[in-house]
């Protein structure tokens, strides 16, 4: 067809100085005229050739399926590849068994409005406690997790097409119902096949909100077909918000973490302790008396003897050496460790503990357990160069209290610092225990275990400062008859068998629990080296008394005294102790760098994903099942903007069948691959704009535009000699 040149033959002619201007313009003229009027004739009498019916049903069947196809598997294959890589990723790399995370959990307590609902806002973004735990890898960062999460929210507002394909199927054979049936009322006007139209091509939230206007404005009732694609619209587009929302919640909540990790050890280690059985096969020995070797006496194992180079016998503690290391915080193996209890918080309790414990090796043992408690009872005792406390009478504050000794000894310079103590068989202090040249019952097997405890020279500062005003005037502290001042405490010391979990170099509170009274001949084992006033046992009171005189509050004092005290009978054990099996060992790494994936944001993202998936599958199975694909196909194909451009410029358009593709009903289409329009006299026909005579302006095909021009007059006259040539 040649009618696209004539919008170039109908320029204005150019005046030529011969003055054939009118002649050959109506030459010119007379020529396009003849070639439309030939052009229409040959369209007239040609016949639009049909495939056949076995084709038609083919390319229907072709391109019915594709689009079923694309429109349930273009959402489907990025969901599930996506969620599968992602999904691979986590799992593959989680932190599993045998190795544990402890996360450190900081628990800040929060009143007030504002402070509440930020921390409501923040435990929303974290996500939650159900979290995966993910070894540190360039994969497992929380920007590539993210990156991946996020890949089908950037490429679904690209399938949403496909899917409103789906719906076009339905709406197809709903148009092609109501038209056989010519149901006026179920027909869309121009207007709403417009609306729907740009529905079903699934751009967004303007056809939504043009839909929901027109029926707010018109009030006229939206036809079946409309509804059903704007409800299908509104999901799809509510899904989607929903996975984006999904997937900043993801990105937000994943992050990377500081955690420490801990694993069972292959091998137990020996971190306990318990009394040597080579030494304390029993709990008393057998040795001669204090100042009667012909008399023999029960001795705690803690204690051994000896005979001085002149014969006679020697009293001390076994393996006094390693005490006094752990008793100077020296030692090469032991220490001494003090925790609290939550429901004990006001005492502190003592044990051994091995040194090589430490923040790589967390572990369960069982020990040996102390606490003390004391009470300032100076003010309720009669002070002289000795005391009276009840019915107990001490000659002097220079004497130490040693058993065995006679009172009369007790005797001392006045100007000496001096500590002493006295066990008891009983809480009221009335029964003391080895005093005098007493060779039976030396020893407190009691337990608890009661004892007074004095002090003289401490502090060894002028006690009328005002710093001890208030000890001085309510007589907490006092002066014996030397000057020098004095105190009293009425203490008590309760010794338990108790396990302890040793985590993360240290005993954590409530680390120390199963606490029982221990064997009451354990009293007499920790309090045998003070009981004989041994060298390292009358230093530890000394510096007990010490520390514990410069405390401005009775309490204070009490407090301090009690809790070296605790310390010194534990470090006084330790030349008769040895490591004992833990209970549990594992290993453990600080510090270390995991990503902390929350289980819910995961799995709303990947649930949403899913919905979206499973919604296009179920609607393309409802498409197969009740849409009729093989007789809605051609319908839905010209549901769509290239079908509104095939109606109106493609003349034949509308007789053609087994359509696969909107392509095929464009005739440009159709000649490049019947190998038509090579030729540049064949072109195919072009659109053009023309104002008609109200001012607008109209669509018009190269044909229609030459009319408009003017240059279809005469085709009746060519048409009439071409005939009668014939």
């Amino acid at each position: 067809m040649e009618s696209n040149k004539l919008l170039h033959e109908g320029s204005p002619a150019v005046e030529h100085p011969s003055g054939d201007t009118a002649q050959d313009d109506n030459t010119h003229q007379s020529e396009a005229s003849a070639k439309v009027a030939t052009a229409a004739i040959a369209t007239e009498v040609q016949p639009v050739e049909q495939p056949k019916a076995d084709t038609v049903q083919g390319e229907t069947l072709q391109g019915a399926t594709l689009s079923l196809l694309i429109g349930a598997f273009f959402p489907c294959i990025p969901v599930a590849l996506v969620c599968s890589i992602l999904l691979s990723i986590i799992l593959g790399n989680q932190i599993k068994a045998p190795f544990v995370v402890l996360e450190q959990v900081h628990i800040v307590p929060v009143t007030g409005t504002i402070n509440q609902t930020l921390t409501a806002i923040n435990s929303l973004k974290k996500g939650g406690d159900d979290v995966y735990w993910l070894w540190a890898k360039t994969a497992t960062t929380p920007g590539t997790l993210h990156t991946i999460a996020s890949v089908t929210g950037k490429v679904m507002p690209f399938i949403t097409s496909s899917t409103m394909a789906l719906v076009a199927f339905f709406a197809g054979r709903r148009l092609i119902q109501v038209s056989r049936k010519e149901k006026k009322e179920s027909m869309p006007t121009p207007y709403q096949m417009s609306l729907l139209i740009n529905l079903l091509n699934g751009s967004g939230i303007q056809p939504l909100w043009n839909t929901s206007h027109y029926w707010w404005t018109h009030h006229i009732p939206l036809v079946r077909p409309v509804i059903l694609a704007f409800w299908s619209l509104t999901w799809i587009v509510v899904i989607t918000l929903l996975i984006q929302i999904a997937d900043s919640w993801f990105g937000v909540a994943v992050q990377p973490a500081t955690v420490d990790i801990v694993r069972s050890a292959n091998t137990t280690s020996a971190f306990g302790r318990q009394f040597d059985p080579a030494i304390c096969d029993t709990l008393f020995h057998n040795y001669p008396c204090i100042g009667d070797s012909s008399t023999i006496c029960s001795y705690p194992c803690s204690i051994t003897t000896w005979n001085s180079s002149s014969g006679q016998a020697r009293f001390g503690l076994q393996h006094a050496q390693e005490a006094a290391q752990v008793l100077m915080n020296n030692s090469r193996t032991d220490f001494v460790v003090n925790v609290t209890t939550t429901d004990r918080p006001e005492e502190k309790f003592f044990f051994m503990g091995d040194l090589k414990s430490s923040t790589s090796h967390d572990f369960e043992t069982e020990t040996l357990a102390v606490t003390t408690e004391c009470q300032v009872v100076t003010q309720n005792c009669e002070i002289g160069e000795g005391f009276t406390c009840g019915s107990y009478k001490a000659p002097s504050f220079a004497w130490t209290g040693a058993v065995g000794v006679e009172e009369s000894s007790a005797t001392g310079p006045t100007n000496q610092s001096n500590a002493g103590i006295q066990y008891f068989n009983d809480p009221g202090l009335t029964v003391p225990i080895g005093r005098g040249n007493a060779t039976d019952g030396l020893f407190s097997s009691q337990n608890p275990t009661s004892f007074l405890a004095w002090s003289k020279g401490f502090p060894p500062v002028d006690t009328k400062m005002d710093l001890f005003t208030y000890m001085r005037e309510n007589n907490f502290l006092g002066s014996d008859a030397s000057g020098d001042p004095v105190f009293i405490l009425n203490c008590s010391i309760m010794i338990y068998q108790a396990t302890y979990n040793w985590s993360n170099g240290g005993v954590a509170a409530d680390g120390l629990y199963d606490l029982r009274p221990a064997d009451p001949a354990y009293g007499a084992v920790l309090s045998g080296g003070f009981a004989l006033n041994t060298a390292l046992s009358h230093l530890a009171l000394q510096d007990a008394a010490a520390l514990a005189a410069y405390q401005e509050r009775p309490e204070g004092l009490a407090r301090v005294f009690a809790e070296s005290y605790s310390k010194a009978a534990v470090a006084l054990t330790a030349g008769i102790t040895i490591p004992s099996k833990n209970i549990f060992d594992q290993e453990r790494w600080n510090n270390v760098l995991v990503t902390r994936v929350p289980k819910i944001p995961l799995y709303v993202l990947v649930a949403f994903k899913g919905i979206y998936a499973l919604f296009a599958l179920v609607l393309a199975i409802l498409a197969v099942t009740y849409a009729d694909p093989m007789t809605s196909q051609e319908v839905k194909e010209r549901l769509t903007i290239d079908g509104l451009a095939v109606g109106l410029f493609e003349a034949d358009a509308h007789l053609k069948s087994g359509v696969r593709e909107m392509q095929q009903l464009f005739d440009e289409h159709n000649r490049t691959h019947d190998g038509v329009g090579d030729r540049a006299d064949d072109m195919p026909t072009k659109v053009g704009m023309v104002q008609n005579e109200n001012g607008g302006w109209t669509w018009k095909t190269t044909a229609q535009v030459a009319d408009s021009f003017g240059f279809g007059v005469g085709v009746d006259e060519i048409k009439a000699r071409i005939v009668n040539a014939v």
